[in-house]
């Protein structure tokens, strides 16, 4: 849970072609949401904040929409660099109390003891890591945290609306 001078990124996540691009730059957390909310400038000027600014004006008015907080466990392959693992576990979202400083609860999205695997590779799956998950019966899918999140609170306020009828 950050704290007003606890670093943040701000941060670009793109996908081109299927692979997932991110540009980012590190800054207080403090500093970080007041420029992207546009109280005020990017501290410092870079090719990422000027990256950052033309999305913001593109898309301006932007403000905060979710906050998503999982429990990580992070691995990488000391013989090749290339390769990270990280698993999540007890995600959880939340569509107020915005700020990350509130806390980091929420409605939970995946069922206890399930946990999210994300496997990112620069380059081509090492063959000894697609066996293994072959083995396993682990096979490629699509998930993204924010869109189940938000299908779940549109599910929620449908239930309500009915209730209310």
């Amino acid at each position: 849970i950050p704290t007003d001078s606890s670093l943040a990124f701000a941060e670009i996540k793109k996908k081109y072609k299927g692979i997932v691009y991110k540009r980012r730059g590190m800054l207080p957390y403090s500093d970080a949401m007041s420029w992207l909310c546009g109280e005020r400038s990017a501290p410092e000027t870079s090719q990422i904040s000027r990256e950052i600014d033309y999305l913001k004006d593109y898309y301006a008015p932007l403000s905060p929409a979710c906050v998503l907080s999982y429990d990580r466990e992070a691995y990488f392959c000391e013989s090749d660099a290339s390769v990270r693992i990280t698993f999540d576990e007890r995600v959880r979202y939340r569509f107020s109390e915005l700020d990350l400083r509130c806390g980091d609860e929420g409605v939970l999205l995946t069922r206890d003891g399930m946990h999210l695997m994300e496997i990112k590779i620069a380059g081509g799956m090492p063959l000894w890591l697609a066996r293994g998950l072959c083995d396993a019966g682990i096979y490629p899918a699509s998930y993204s945290k924010y869109a189940n999140a938000y299908m779940n609170r549109e599910k929620e306020i449908l239930l309500h609306t009915e209730r209310l009828n």
